[in-house]
């Protein structure tokens, strides 16, 4: 992901990036993803969410019309192979009702380690209300 994409997915994907990343300069500085675009718009992306300490984060999404063909796979292998080509350790973490991003991660050849509690916070509070209805808590 070039810093095109990584502007264009921050600001019409995950405005959370902007705070994780300082500049598209810093993503592509310490940063890296990979992600699939149909007809200039999204289809599926896998970025680095955090790096560092030997480890990458891996975060990815699929835009609902696409999931089920196998787009995550893809951009999720492509990320496993930038980590073990840098000398990184990639690391998967999800949310335990997201089953899809489980079954993702096994298919990646994740192992689950251990769970951990989550506390979350967001200023617009309807984004959680429908992530927990979303997957029924």
């Amino acid at each position: 992901m070039d810093k095109a994409l990584f502007d264009k997915y921050k600001n019409e994907m995950d405005a959370s990036y902007d705070s994780l990343w300082s500049s598209a300069q810093h993503f592509s500085d310490r940063g890296f993803g990979y992600c699939l675009v149909m007809d200039d718009d999204f289809a599926s992306v896998c970025n680095s969410y955090f790096v560092g300490g030997g480890y990458a984060d891996i975060d990815i999404v699929t835009v609902d019309e696409y999931q089920n063909k196998g787009l995550a796979t893809l951009t999720g292998v492509a990320f496993i192979e930038h980590c073990l080509n840098h000398n990184l350790v990639p690391n998967y973490n999800c949310d335990a009702g997201n089953e899809r991003s489980i079954q993702l991660a096994k298919k990646l050849g994740f192992a689950k380690k251990y769970d951990f509690p989550m506390l979350w916070w967001h200023q617009d509070q309807s984004i959680i209300s429908d992530y927990l209805k979303r997957f029924n808590y």
